[in-house]
């Protein structure tokens, strides 16, 4: 951390996602994990997937860290169905795999895009 502390604004200018990261870093926000202040729902769901074995999840970290899939990847419909439902209801603080390794990236993207919809 403290290494980032000193990398030069030209190099970050370069590097868009370094720089995000490191202002992340910089201002104290972690770069895993959702907090309580955090959205609670993971809306990139809708307009991403992951898909292995046949199976869809929620996202890769999902898949990675042996959480259960939403569902069968077998018929669109109810895929996209299966996914707008996990996405309005399921709670990600209160799920371990999501409150601990979800990325700032996406925290942000769920706080802005709950922002959007209100």
């Amino acid at each position: 951390v403290e290494s980032m502390q000193n990398i030069s604004d030209e190099v970050l200018d370069r590097h868009p996602i370094l720089k995000y990261r490191t202002d992340n870093v910089r201002q104290g926000i972690g770069v895993r994990g959702i907090k309580e202040t955090d959205c609670h729902r993971c809306l990139l769901l809708q307009d991403d997937s992951v898909v292995a074995g046949g199976y869809h999840f929620p996202c890769i970290i999902y898949l990675r860290e042996g959480g259960e899939p939403i569902g069968a990847f077998d018929n669109y419909e109810e895929v996209r169905k299966a996914r707008v439902k996990w996405a309005n209801e399921h709670d990600t603080f209160a799920d371990p795999i999501c409150k601990v390794n979800c990325l700032d990236c996406l925290v942000d993207y769920n706080r802005a895009k709950l922002d959007a919809l209100n």
